[in-house]
């Protein structure tokens, strides 16, 4: 993807944290939530297996620049609801290793950690998700994340940062820029919800 694509130098975002620098940042054109190391137990069929999956904003492919090799992408509708699209999108990998290159797999269904998601695209073969450590096998909407992260509900609770996030610079803007502003943006919805601030 392009190089105006950065990631945040914080450690973790609560959803709420997300979604306020998302409205009021003005360092980037585009701004994605992801959490790209969920392991996801996968049961299609008769077939069971271990993903790397990944829980992101609806606007995640789009910031990268990344179009579908098959179907479509999450939108804004899907990831609006906590647990009401249960929707994924598969890798170019999976969708050959698992379902055999199957030009028919758009709309059928497979669960994830005992939930039925219906799969809507298939990413490029060159797309393997973002993160340094895990290839992603797949990704599902940030407003599924029960799904694949149960250890805190970082939906609602600040203190939960699991989220990291990724933007598309606006032009003019540097990193160091972007992620100064984040920080201030951070530190201004601490202020707002002081029993939510670390202890």
């Amino acid at each position: 993807w392009s190089s105006d694509v950065c990631s945040s130098d914080l450690e973790g975002f609560a959803y709420p944290y997300y979604s306020y620098i998302r409205d009021h940042s003005k360092s980037f054109d585009g701004l994605a939530a992801h959490y790209s190391t969920s392991p996801l137990n996968v049961v299609n069929g008769s077939d069971s297996w271990m993903a790397n999956g990944a829980v992101v904003s609806a606007n995640y492919f789009s910031t990268l620049g990344v179009k579908p090799f098959l179907g479509r992408f999450f939108v804004p509708e899907e990831d609006r609801v906590p647990d009401r699209d249960p929707v994924v999108v598969i890798s170019y990998t999976t969708w050959q290793r698992q379902f055999g290159g199957d030009p028919a797999v758009v709309g059928k269904e497979m669960r994830l950690n005992e939930t039925v998601f219906r799969i809507i695209g298939v990413t490029p073969d060159y797309f393997g998700g973002i993160s340094v450590r895990t290839i992603n096998d797949l990704w599902i909407p940030t407003m599924m994340l029960h799904v694949g992260y149960r250890f805190c509900d970082a939906l609602k609770d600040l203190n939960c940062r699991t989220l990291a996030i990724i933007g598309r610079l606006a032009q003019g803007r540097t990193s160091s820029e972007a992620n100064a502003e984040l920080t201030v943006l951070a530190n201004q919805l601490s202020s707002s919800f002081p029993e939510n601030k670390d202890r």
